[in-house]
């Protein structure tokens, strides 16, 4: 009879609101008004013979239950939550989406159902970005991830520019951007929008101010450390016979990239490298480099590659090989209109011959692209 134990009468009442038929949801309102009385300060309680009444058609009697959980349990998310979603269906969709915007604010622990309730509710973009979705990073950047779980392009261009606008951007949020632009293959937008953002947190890290005007490549002077996850900026891989780490002492001035090889792995070396949108024309890629003992008939070069297709660009500088002091080596290149992207590496080539484990070490800095004509 459920006299003593509240919890097995409310599990029996979802159960019969889930089969929804006239009989079962009556009966089901009839325990949750049950359970109401014996807690009428519970909010939950409230919304639970609410959403009961939602279902039976009385949405006036409804409404004044999702109403009274609003007033004994509004600051919970969930109750936002579920008021929201009672108002998307049956009242007044600002004020529904007023509340899951109050419940984004609150906690990142609800983001997909929110996010869920926007598709499954059918509510505009403009809709969400007026009322659903609060001036707050943390909530902006969570719906921008969601675009891009999604792989939804325009979505998280629209998100992207309601950000811009209102200084919502930071770092974070354009590595993710622009990277996911890059592996959607939106490749001159991806490029637009890091050449943006880098200018806006440049006085934090240090690039050079020319970037993406004269000098393409991002970090060119090793002034930071490559940023995780940064489709433009160096990418590192690491492996286990290779030590690669930022050196700022050994170099006359600024920093340098240093590869120390182990000689324990005749190893196949692109480990370093960063990918460059160039329009078509002519460039030329410049470093200063030095090396000390680097053995083997295959040495360490630059290489400058189309980035999907090295039949279309592949060419390298001079090897770097044994013992020499600092000097410049360059690569004079051409972009035609069908490389998307470039990218540049620091290279070994595995050796055919007996000797073949390479060791030494290398320094390469004060590396620059630019444009000749």
């Amino acid at each position: 009879m459920y006299l003593c134990e509240d919890a097995v009468g409310l599990s029996d009442a979802y159960q019969r609101q889930i089969q929804g038929t006239n009989d079962s949801i009556s009966v089901a309102s009839k325990v949750l008004l049950d359970s109401l009385i014996r807690d009428p300060a519970s909010a939950y309680r409230w919304l639970d013979l609410g959403q009961a009444l939602s279902q039976a058609g009385a949405l006036d009697q409804a409404s004044y239950c999702v109403g009274r959980a609003l007033q004994l349990g509004g600051d919970s998310a969930d109750v936002a939550l579920a008021a929201g979603d009672f108002y998307l269906r049956f009242g007044d969709r600002h004020t529904g989406l007023r509340e899951l915007a109050r419940t984004l604010l609150s906690t990142r622990s609800l983001d997909e159902p929110v996010f869920g309730l926007f598709e499954a509710r059918g509510v505009s973009f403009d809709e969400i970005l007026s009322y659903g979705m609060p001036e707050d990073k943390s909530a902006v950047q969570a719906y921008l991830s969601d675009a891009i779980e999604h792989r939804d392009v325009d979505r998280a261009e629209k998100i992207w520019k309601w950000m811009t606008d209102r200084h919502l951007d930071d770092e974070k949020n354009a590595i993710e951007y622009s990277s996911f632009l890059f592996y959607q293959h939106q490749f001159s937008q991806a490029a637009t929008v890091w050449t943006s953002e880098t200018a806006k947190f440049t006085p934090t890290v240090g690039p050079a101010p020319t970037y993406g005007d004269k000098e393409y490549l991002y970090n060119s002077g090793l002034t930071h450390e490559p940023l995780a996850g940064a489709v433009f900026d160096w990418a590192i891989i690491p492996t286990k016979s290779v030590t690669v780490r930022r050196d700022c002492q050994t170099q006359p001035s600024g920093c340098s990239v240093q590869i120390q090889f182990t000689g324990t792995e005749n190893i196949d070396f692109k480990n370093v490298s960063q990918n460059v949108v160039l329009k078509p024309g002519e460039y030329r890629l410049r470093a200063v480099v030095r090396g000390t003992g680097i053995t083997t008939d295959q040495g360490l070069f630059l290489e400058v590659k189309d980035g999907e297709n090295e039949g279309l660009l592949d060419v390298q500088s001079d090897q770097l090989k044994g013992s020499s002091d600092w000097h410049a080596v360059q690569i004079p290149f051409r972009v035609d209109a069908a490389t998307n992207y470039v990218n540049v590496v620091i290279r070994r080539k595995t050796s055919m011959r007996f000797d073949n484990k390479i060791s030494g070490t290398v320094w390469i800095t004060d590396l620059s692209l630019v444009r000749t004509r």
